[in-house]
């Protein structure tokens, strides 16, 4: 076996991987003379994940030779620098010499191995036999059905019911790939439209150059309240009534996209998208009229201040992932995305988003360490008709959530506002995340304790950044939180992750050091670790 052949820069010499004594080693070859040198002698040979598999690779400049060896059961790549690969000249291997690629009994009769390698066209069909041949069949099969959800609210005059499911479709190539997805709720909001959210997208994979489409509508429902009093006329007759009102903000997003992506490796890419984007929002107010502590009535009216937001986009951004996924979250590797996006239309600026992801495993631990960046840049930035980027949204800064927040005890009487509120919202974010994971639960391979019908994940982590605008920027000081100033948050905390079936499931509890009101702070959430 001869494979692998590589050329020295000096052009005078291949290196190349053989096995003539059985276990794969690398030799270089003189073309001047015609002489063959051993450069390497392994124990376990030099191979790739197949016998055919590439497993060498020559410096083009300085002649470093690097390969891949097995060994422990796993592959490890070593680099020979130059000045050492010139080897010693490889003895030719006598006729009949026992190769330490085959197992003992060696050649002997007898041996039931022995057989099978002299037999080798044994249980194969025969030479003449013709197979059937038709076309390839590019049509779409189920590949992925993500778990449906179903709920739903019964209860006097308020009945809702709402769900999902997402499902992913490819031909047996992976040249065709299809994914759809929809949510629908009943009772968030007088109109069906602004309840009902789904995605479609396609991908074709058959060329080096990938391409595709998708198409998005999300409505994002944001509801307030209220408590007040008014006199009705119920059954002819003029009463007082406690009126509970639901202040109802509806921001709605839909999104056509193209995208190609031109993949260097498996791991990294280059992406273009071009596309429309459509912003609607507009608020409504549903109110509840309770005489005596029954509902006797209710209506529901829309309030002014809409707006629509029509913009293009053009975005270019460079992809790598190279991580290895434990249960419910990456535990080695790299993850990075960067991007640039311009949107122009009844409004003009730019987005730009850094995000880097480093996983450093030392079984059975891994450290996590997470930068992401994303800011609006240009004329239009700070307008009034985009949402306000947020800290606490997601895992970003965990234990800042919007929903924790009591504006009684937190926010005072300030005719400011809420500066404990307000320093976590602006047109740019720059957060950093620090986690140490360990499988708490899971196989006897990958767990501390085997329950491989449960997978849990322990983690430990601290999270932290800083929102700004064009107009107020951030002082960069640890202060608790007692301050007027925008400043920097902080929180850590402990949680785990489960995979419950399919359903990745985290809850955490964490001490947000920039509210001095508030100890510990409790979330759950339905999402993989970053």
């Amino acid at each position: 076996l001869h494979i692998n052949p590589q050329w020295a820069p000096d052009g005078a010499s291949i290196y190349f991987i053989a096995n003539p004594e059985g276990i794969p080693d690398i030799y270089r070859y003189t073309l001047a003379g015609g002489n063959i040198a051993r450069v390497t002698s392994v124990q376990t040979g030099i191979s790739g994940i197949t016998d055919m598999s590439p497993a060498l690779s020559v410096a083009s400049k300085s002649g470093d030779i690097a390969f891949s060896l097995f060994e422990d059961d796993n592959y490890n790549i070593y680099t020979i620098p130059a000045s050492r690969n010139t080897g010693t000249v490889a003895a030719e291997v006598p006729s009949g010499t026992p190769r330490a690629a085959i197992l003992p009994p060696l050649r002997a009769s007898g041996s039931e191995i022995t057989t099978y390698l002299n037999t080798p066209e044994q249980g194969l069909p025969p030479a003449n036999v013709n197979f059937e041949e038709r076309r390839y069949d590019p049509s779409l099969r189920l590949a992925y059905l993500g778990p449906p959800t179903i709920g739903a609210t019964v209860g006097g005059d308020y009945n809702a019911v709402g769900g999902t499911v997402a499902a992913y479709f490819s031909d047996i190539l992976g040249q065709h790939n299809v994914g759809v997805s929809f949510q629908g709720g009943g009772g968030a909001s007088s109109n069906i439209a602004d309840q009902l959210a789904g995605s479609v997208f396609y991908l074709n994979q058959k060329n080096r150059v990938n391409w595709g489409g998708e198409l998005v509508h999300v409505p994002y429902i944001t509801p307030y309240y209220n408590i007040t009093t008014e006199v009705i006329n119920l059954d002819g007759q003029l009463v007082n009534a406690d009126v509970y009102e639901e202040i109802r903000q509806i921001e709605t997003f839909t999104n056509v996209t193209g995208v190609t992506q031109y993949p260097f490796s498996q791991t990294r890419r280059v992406e273009a998208q071009a596309g429309f984007q459509r912003y609607a929002s507009k608020s409504e107010v549903e109110r509840f009229f309770s005489v005596g502590g029954q509902i006797v009535g209710r209506d529901t009216n829309e309030l002014g201040g809409g707006f629509t937001v029509n913009l293009w986009t053009a975005s270019t951004a460079f992809v790598g992932d190279s991580s290895t996924y434990g249960f419910v979250s990456p535990i080695r590797g790299t993850r990075y995305r960067y991007e640039i996006e311009a949107l122009r239309g009844d409004l003009n600026f730019q987005t730009g988003l850094a995000d880097w992801r480093k996983y450093f495993y030392k079984r059975p631990f891994t450290l996590a360490v997470r930068g992401l960046h994303y800011g609006r840049y240009g004329e239009d930035a700070e307008s009034g008709r985009l949402r306000d980027l947020y800290l606490g949204q997601g895992s970003l800064v965990r234990a800042y959530e919007s929903y924790s927040f009591n504006p009684a005890l937190e926010c005072g009487t300030q005719a400011e506002g809420c500066p404990v509120f307000d320093r976590l919202v602006g047109s740019k974010l720059l957060t950093g995340s620090v986690e140490v994971r360990a499988p708490l639960l899971g196989t006897p391979e990958f767990g501390l304790i085997s329950a491989s019908f449960l997978p849990t994940e322990i983690f430990a982590f601290a999270d932290g950044g800083a929102a700004w605008t064009s107009d107020e920027s951030v002082t960069w000081s640890y202060k608790t939180g007692d301050t007027n100033e925008r400043i920097p948050v902080f929180s850590a905390g402990l949680g785990l992750r489960i995979l419950l079936s399919y359903i990745p499931i985290e809850i955490w509890a964490a001490k947000p050091f920039q509210r001095p009101n508030e100890q510990i702070v409790y979330g759950f959430n339905i999402t993989p670790g970053w």
